[in-house]
């Protein structure tokens, strides 16, 4: 890292930017492709590089990339350390994510080093669609549809027939994964069964130990993106 510093000063970069993960669906190659653009250094935190090497819906983002290093980035003590470190040796001015698991994790390390940044609480009710359920209750309740928060299958009691779908769902998944619509209160219960089977996320985090159902909404769909 201290090599690192010299490198700073020689090239007189203003802007060092901090990816904690990235997409591999081709936003987080387009994200730290246009950082490169206006002149940034790039680092990104990952705790296993290789998930990127064949990322290539866009381009591999790998090459485009000035440091890696790789840590437990699912571990907020760890991330926040490893950035205190890195700040030290030339100062990071942003810090942010292309992937919704690390929101939180991004966002408490700005918050850490006086970024900007969203809060840690907010991020992390960003995230759970429970809890985001939960605000919206709050401060616009007519934006919720009908919904419920399920610990065990036969707690479901959302009616539902062909004229009543519902949308069953983990509560902090990511890219629609794992989410399904149906008609058929069995194979709600079936599928609710399966989500509670599945403690892991896909990027090795626990998982909230209940399942979201909702009354399905008919009409255009719309995503809010995070920057």
């Amino acid at each position: 890292i201290g090599n690192l510093m010299n490198f700073f000063e020689e090239i007189d970069i203003m802007e060092h930017i901090v990816f904690v993960e990235a997409s591999t669906s081709g936003a987080g190659y387009q994200a730290i492709k246009y950082a490169k653009k206006i002149g940034a250094y790039v680092t990104l935190f990952t705790h296993k590089k290789k998930k990127y090497a064949n990322d290539t819906e866009e381009g591999d983002l790998l090459p485009l990339t000035d440091n890696i290093i790789e840590t437990e980035t699912i571990d907020n003590d760890i991330v926040c350390q490893m950035v205190l470190e890195l700040h030290q040796e030339f100062p990071i001015t942003a810090i942010t994510t292309v992937s919704d698991y690390f929101v939180p994790i991004a966002a408490n390390a700005a918050t850490i080093l006086g970024l900007p940044s969203i809060s840690y609480k907010a991020a992390l009710q960003c995230r759970n669609k429970y809890l985001m359920r939960l605000c919206l209750d709050k401060i616009c309740p007519e934006l919720n549809p009908e919904y419920q928060i399920i610990y065990h299958s036969d707690q479901l009691c959302l009616e539902v027939n062909p004229t009543k779908p519902i949308v069953i769902k983990p509560t902090d998944e990511n890219d629609s994964y794992n989410v399904y619509m149906t008609n058929c209160e069995e194979y709600a219960r079936r599928h609710v069964n399966k989500l509670k089977a599945t403690t892991i996320s896909r990027e090795g985090k626990t998982l909230f130990p209940a399942v979201l159902a909702e009354r399905y909404i008919a009409g255009q769909e719309y995503s809010v993106e995070i920057y």
